[in-house]
């Protein structure tokens, strides 16, 4: 019971970390997706209109491409909140948080408590998992309604002892990812029930629960009979494209090639945990065998249910590996009990050196850091500080301990290092232009912004940092009569000159990002490291932003 008790506080902790680690991540601009704008845009016009049942794009034109639910969870943060970069990204990094709690209790169900703790801190230490837990973006918002299905169907299939609490995860959970994104909302019900069937020992009928099917179900297609209502089947096509249809056009060789990708790409988004988790297979196959024996059904879940997703996936014309981030918190608990069972086998001492190597890496990165940042920025040297001082904390505190501590302590330090790089590195490198843009046009009282040779990213990122309150039209090179009536304009180099002929004066020089440029010579480099500043450098490659304003009489706001 203590073993119990202890596991489950530390897993709290390590999910504890993870929310103060990414936290100040949240505001910033520095690490910023696109797509996010597509979510965010949406909400504010709902905010500022009041309809909050049609999503649109910043052009005006409707998406229904995605369901409703995403909107709505940035909707209420932003009701709670205000508008602002922040509040758009919070209830994700929140979702990410549960995401490992659900890992928890999944993998506690399935393996034990040890083995969860582990679970939930190879998801915590997991790149994919990290990045959609800072963005404004449905994916870990469906992974935590997936997860949170699969629990509720694993504990009606494997306990005994499953309440009705359970069935509400299983059905409401899956009607939750549909509202959130779609179609594969559906997956946990049908792999679940089909599984269920080939059972022994388990009725698919105990498995069903009238009062909750038909409520989920209601949840799970509200939306989509409020839209068809008001929008026509228009809507519906629209979405059925997205889904479905888009994804399966073109050659179908793209089967093959994502068939190759996808499974060499497990073991890469999962490193350095698959990696220990081959050697323990290896070296420890006895141990791993009779792992296997033991708990047969719940390996043959978690393995159905990473073949179902590998299926439909393999099917889609589109390659990108968040797409697997469903199966994560099935694959995380698989993988953990794996590892463990190296412990007291001949792995362990690999697993260990493997361990010692990583926490080592850890310091050399953060000395690394700091000596970029002497060169370059002084927020770096903090970060690398940071870094290495968590290195050696593990190493001493940690790794010394034990085998499950010493995995433990990596897992830890891929959530500072991600921390360190993300808060520190980042920001020092990369500028972007829509809160300078933003702050001044609002000092002036607002007014129109165009912006020309700038990706549609910053656009998405003016319209969260002002609140929606400028109106922003972005333009291109050839479309200058879009200019006319507008105050500001925002541009690359390739537009100053011809913005300055149309009557702009340069206002303010805002943020930067970078581009290919010529070559360094090993003597530029080593001048530029001699004078202690690596911004001469860094200079070559940099493409600014400038803010302009209109000058000229006859023109008004």
């Amino acid at each position: 019971m203590n073993e119990e008790v202890n596991a489950r506080k530390a897993a709290f902790l390590i999910v504890l970390i993870y929310f103060l680690a990414f936290f100040p991540l949240l505001p910033r601009t520095s690490y910023y997706r696109g797509d996010e704008r597509f979510y965010t845009d949406a909400a504010i016009r709902m905010v500022q209109t009041g309809d909050y049942l049609t999503p649109y794009y910043h052009t005006g034109r409707v998406r229904f491409r995605k369901p409703i639910l995403v909107y709505w969870i940035i909707v209420a943060s932003y009701k709670i909140f205000g508008i602002s970069l922040f509040s758009s990204r919070i209830p994700f990094l929140v979702a990410g948080c549960l995401v490992l709690l659900f890992t928890y209790r999944i993998a506690s169900s399935l393996f034990g408590e040890r083995d969860a703790l582990l679970a939930s801190a190879i998801l915590a230490s997991n790149m994919t998992v990290f990045h959609t837990s800072i963005r404004s973006h449905p994916d870990i918002i469906q992974c935590l309604f997936l997860a949170m299905s699969l629990y509720g169907f694993m504990k009606l299939i494997f306990s005994h002892g499953a309440s009705s609490l359970h069935y509400w995860f299983a059905y409401m959970g899956a009607a939750l990812a549909v509202a959130s994104k779609g179609g594969l909302g559906l997956l946990p019900v049908a792999f679940s029930l089909i599984f269920a069937s080939f059972c022994k020992g388990v009725r698919v009928r105990e498995l069903l629960k009238g009062k909750v099917i038909i409520v989920s179900v209601a949840v799970a297609l509200f939306w989509f009979v409020a839209i068809s209502l008001k929008h026509g089947e228009a809507a519906l096509r629209d979405f059925f494209l997205d889904q479905v249809g888009e994804r399966l056009s073109g050659s179908k060789i793209y089967i093959l090639e994502n068939t190759f990708l996808y499974l060499g790409g497990l073991l890469r988004e999962l490193m350095p945990w698959s990696l220990m988790g081959l050697i323990v297979l290896v070296r420890d196959w006895d141990r791993v065998k009779g792992l296997f024996l033991t708990k047969r059904k719940e390996i043959l879940f978690v393995a159905g249910w990473y073949l179902s997703i590998f299926v439909i996936f393999a099917l889609s014309n589109i390659q990108r590996a968040r797409y697997f981030l469903p199966t994560y918190p099935l694959l995380g608990a698989l993988l953990a009990s794996v590892l463990m069972e190296g412990e007291e086998g001949r792995s362990s001492k690999v697993v260990r050196i493997i361990e010692k190597w990583m926490l080592i890496l850890g310091m050399m990165g953060g000395g690394l850091l700091i000596l970029l940042g002497a060169l370059l920025d002084l927020r770096v040297v903090t970060g690398g500080m940071i870094l290495i001082f968590a290195s050696m904390a593990f190493y001493r505190l940690l790794f010394q301990r034990g085998y499950l501590p010493g995995l433990l302590a990596v897992a830890l330090l891929g959530i500072v290092g991600f921390s360190v790089v993300h808060n520190f590195l980042r920001p020092a490198i990369f500028a972007s232009p829509a809160p300078c843009v933003v702050k001044e046009v609002l000092e002036e009282g607002g007014g129109t912004v165009a912006i020309l040779g700038l990706p549609d990213k910053y656009r998405g990122q003016m319209n969260v940092l002002s609140g929606g309150r400028i109106r922003i039209k972005r333009l291109t090179g050839k479309d200058l009569k879009g200019l006319e009536g507008v105050r500001f304009a925002v541009t690359s180099y390739a537009f100053l000159d011809r913005l300055i002929r149309k009557g702009y004066e340069l206002r303010k020089v805002c943020g930067y990002s970078y581009r290919k440029g010529p070559s360094l010579s090993f003597k530029e480099i080593l001048g530029a490291v001699a004078k202690g500043d690596l911004s001469l450098l860094l200079c070559r490659f940099r493409e600014h932003y400038y803010l302009l304003t209109k000058v000229r009489s006859g023109q008004g706001k």
